[in-house]
């Protein structure tokens, strides 16, 4: 997990690292700033591929593209070989150089080639186009806020809320959706002057206007001849394994979130099929205050299973605590391993510097204090010539929200 940011516009120099600064959770490893005149883009990286020199951001040898990338590409291995095929050349192992050249290539049509989920941002000082682009399922979130002849660009919403003309006025009908369903609907955030890249779209900003164009649709079902119960198994199986597998590619130690469940388990099982050595697993518990919601006897049968190398983390108090650890080192999957597999949606790998719980009723108590926060208490604002801060009142205390105590030991 990384995070990126941008304008393109004329804004103070000190709002691109004051937008950083709140991303510094996303991307402890690493942070980087590149300025041409009115515009800007910045990057706090969490390294996993190309530790050495994959930093951002990253320009082509030329210096006319710059680009500024959160996500992973899991096929950038062929890709990189087909490109070099074509006469192109690479100072770098990473992916996001991969991107870079891709888009020299293809141009708008290189996200048609990816596959992996991302969000980033290619700057062409030639031809003065921003173009931005979000995973098919939006694993990856952008946000951008525009105005007339500025734009800016982040990976969380309080990153543009440095921003004085950014409005803190909240998006209630995607407020509730939130409550309802966990989220904020596709092109919508919680505030209602911030948006969101909608999954499987691209963006392009030229001269101030900003153009948004979808690259994918989920296909149609198709029906198919009827298999038995032992070869639909296998495709699942085979399936599983692949996308697995390919999710693998990284640089530092990896891990797995374990709840014991049947989508994590899974994914622990798929790891152990097509990978040697110990794998280090996660879990989570809420000790004896919540027995019936304690899973860890499944999470400890699946983690023997395959001989992995276990830990457990239990919260100090249960009921409706979640609350994200706030730096990197607070959580002990970060000291351990430098990327986790998670059994949540599509998204069996994912980089985790941090540890969460989630529940309904907390989603609620969290929004509610991030909204609190977002108020202005802990985000600075950057004050901008020509630029006023829409008038706005102090948020009342809503609530008080028991933060989670993580402990390692043996499970």
């Amino acid at each position: 997990m990384c995070g990126i940011a941008g304008h393109v516009g004329p804004t103070a120099r000190e709002l691109l690292p004051a937008m950083l600064g709140l991303l510094k959770h996303r991307g402890p490893d690493d942070s980087g700033i590149h300025v041409s005149a009115d515009v800007g883009l910045g990057m706090t990286r969490l390294a996993i591929i190309d530790l050495v020199t994959g930093q951002q951001p990253m320009s082509d040898p030329t210096g006319r593209y710059w680009i500024v990338f959160n996500g992973e590409i899991y096929n950038f291995r062929q890709l990189r070989a087909a490109l070099e095929a074509d006469g192109r050349r690479f100072r770098t192992r990473s992916d996001t150089e991969v991107i870079l050249h891709a888009y020299a290539a293809y141009g708008e049509a290189c996200v048609e080639r990816l596959s992996g989920m991302f969000a980033f941002a290619i700057w062409d000082g030639a031809e003065r186009r921003l173009f931005l682009a979000r995973d098919r399922l939006g694993k990856k979130p952008l946000y951008y806020w525009h105005r007339g002849h500025l734009f800016l660009f982040a990976s969380e919403p309080k990153a543009l809320l440095c921003h004085p003309a950014v409005s803190r006025a909240l998006d209630w009908p995607a407020f509730h959706h939130y409550l309802a369903f966990g989220y904020t609907p596709a092109e919508r955030s919680i505030f209602d002057a911030i948006h969101k890249l909608p999954p499987a779209h691209t963006g392009t900003l030229v001269d101030g206007r900003l153009t948004l164009s979808p690259y994918w649709r989920l296909p149609l079902g198709v029906s198919s001849p009827r298999t038995g119960l032992a070869e639909s198994a296998a495709a699942v199986r085979d399936g599983l394994r692949e996308a697995v597998r390919l999710r693998l590619e990284s640089d530092v130690p990896l891990g797995v979130f374990l709840s014991g469940g049947i989508d994590s388990s899974a994914v622990v099982a798929s790891m152990r099929a097509v990978t040697s050595g110990r794998i280090a697993t996660f879990s989570v518990s809420f000790g004896g205050a919540a027995p019936s919601y304690d899973e860890r006897p499944y999470a400890r049968l699946v983690a023997i299973s395959a001989s992995g190398c276990r830990s457990s983390m239990r919260g100090s108090r249960a009921g409706f605590a979640t609350r994200r650890a706030r730096w990197p080192g607070a959580c002990p999957t970060r000291r351990r391993a430098g990327t986790g597999a998670t059994g949540l949606g599509a998204s069996p790998i994912t980089p985790t510097p941090r540890c969460a719980i989630g529940t309904s009723a907390g989603r609620a108590f969290s929004a509610m204090r991030s909204w609190r926060d977002w108020q202005g208490r802990r985000c600075p604002r950057i004050s901008s010539p020509g630029w006023t801060s829409p008038g706005r009142r102090r948020s009342p205390r809503l609530v008080t929200v028991t933060r989670w105590t993580a402990r390692s030991g043996s499970i």
